[in-house]
């Protein structure tokens, strides 16, 4: 009962009275169920079904943790009916939703609303880091101070200017790239979506170099070039998958005509 329809199935089979999944969910369904029971601490809150599109509310104890009932949605009518059926709650432990306050308020006049642990210290992690991340330029100079730059970061900079002066002369980038040896030693944000370029550059100069240096001719764009051909050998079983498939096959039927006859119900 408490694996529930798969989980039933697979239990079933390990005590040799195998059957289906909704064989088992259809005996839990036929149990009676027990009566719902108030406790003291009340605990609400959402889950997703389907993310952004279905939601539910699950209501446990707050005290155990044992899971008391759920709702299938979690509009502010529907959590409103539940306490007023079931009264009895003491406390109500919710995730500090305004739907849920107001519906407690009006189902428990009288219960006391707290919030859950869990949700506390989540809101207030998220407000101290967007509190941090609107102070980030500040953190930046406190943390990493400027500093006067040394040789690397010169040669980086005059390596720039010069690229910036050959783009603007219009040359191609893998004959700067070649001429300036760019081996990466300036991939920072503002070249990052050069890079991608550079190496596809890069590539095909290479590439055109093999080429040359090997003496073949250039590529015609409409040749195809065929390297392989594909043989088709037939579908099913071989004759010894075949051999070896039918006990599993016909073990599999007696067990279909087996459960479909009433099993071990």
């Amino acid at each position: 009962m408490g694996v529930g329809g798969p989980g039933g199935a697979r239990l079933s089979r390990a005590l040799a009275c195998g059957i289906s999944r909704s064989t088992a969910l259809r005996m839990l369904m036929c149990q009676v169920a027990t009566p719902l029971r108030v406790p003291r601490v009340l605990g609400i809150d959402d889950f997703a079904l389907k993310r952004r599109h279905r939601y539910a509310t699950v209501i446990i104890d707050a005290e155990t943790g044992e899971r008391i009932d759920v709702l299938p949605d979690r509009t502010a009518q529907t959590l409103t009916t539940w306490p007023r059926e079931h009264p009895g709650a003491q406390y109500v432990c919710s995730d500090g939703s305004a739907t849920y306050a107001e519906s407690i308020h009006q189902a428990l006049p009288e219960a006391v609303q707290v919030s859950d642990r869990w949700h506390l210290w989540s809101n207030l992690c998220g407000k101290v880091l967007a509190e941090v991340r609107s102070h980030g330029a500040c953190w930046a100079t406190v943390v990493n101070p400027t500093r006067p730059g040394g040789a690397r970061e010169q040669t980086t900079r005059e390596r720039r200017q010069r690229v910036r002066h050959l783009l603007g002369q219009g040359v191609a980038s893998w004959k700067w790239a070649h001429m300036l040896g760019f081996r990466g030693q300036f991939s920072t944000k503002s070249y990052s979506t050069t890079l991608g370029a550079l190496r596809a550059a890069r590539r095909a100069w290479r590439t055109e170099q093999t080429r040359a240096h090997a003496g073949l001719p250039e590529p015609d764009p409409d040749t195809t070039h065929v390297i392989g051909h594909w043989a088709y050998l037939g579908t099913g079983y071989s004759p010894g998958a075949a051999f070896l498939a039918a006990p599993v096959r016909h073990r599999w039927e007696l067990e279909r005509r087996f459960i479909a006859e009433g099993g071990c119900e």
